[in-house]
């Protein structure tokens, strides 16, 4: 499947996670990107929404399968809640690898669709404030094809942000 990193190997934020090599490398890119990379053309996704629910709350329904499945409608996922686990949305057709997980913080993934070419990752990452009664989410998403840009662009609040926000405000 994927080489992995010998539990001697340096890691990042000094963790020692023995991430699949791959996964290390589209994250050393993706941080290499973000400090040199601000041509025009770069396709990135940038969007903030607030989410009626506590940081907290919206960390576990991005890291757990059964959440993120009934925030879905039911389509299943399976969801490491482990740095460097793997994870499988929306029935498969997407499939990540959990790069950073910061409890009611940050979730760092390398994210592909199944329609891509093989071997190609965007990297996506969630940041999340508390913002009195709910949360603020930070979404960024890099590296992926340039034609799947309006998919995505238009398919994160429909897929993630509205269904989210309206499972979670049952809740509260």
């Amino acid at each position: 499947m994927y080489p992995l990193l010998s539990r001697s190997s340096r890691s990042l934020s000094g963790r020692n996670p023995c991430w699949p090599l791959s996964i290390f490398n589209i994250y050393v890119k993706y941080r290499c990107e973000q400090r040199q990379s601000t041509r025009e053309d770069d396709l990135a996704i940038h969007q903030e929404v607030d989410i009626k629910a506590s940081p907290a709350s919206v960390y576990a329904v991005l890291t757990d399968s059964e959440k993120f499945t009934t925030m879905t409608g039911g389509r299943a996922a399976t969801i490491s809640a482990e740095e460097g686990g793997e994870v499988s949305l929306f029935g498969g057709d997407i499939r990540a690898r959990n790069v950073e997980l910061v409890p009611g913080k940050r979730v760092i993934q390398a994210w592909r669709s199944y329609r891509w070419p093989e071997g190609v990752y965007s990297i996506v990452r969630f940041e999340l404030s508390g913002n009195g009664n709910s949360t603020k989410l930070v979404f960024d998403q890099t590296g992926y094809p340039d034609d799947a840009h309006e998919m995505l662009d238009s398919g994160w609040p429909k897929m993630y942000w509205e269904p989210m926000n309206a499972m979670l405000a049952k809740k509260s």
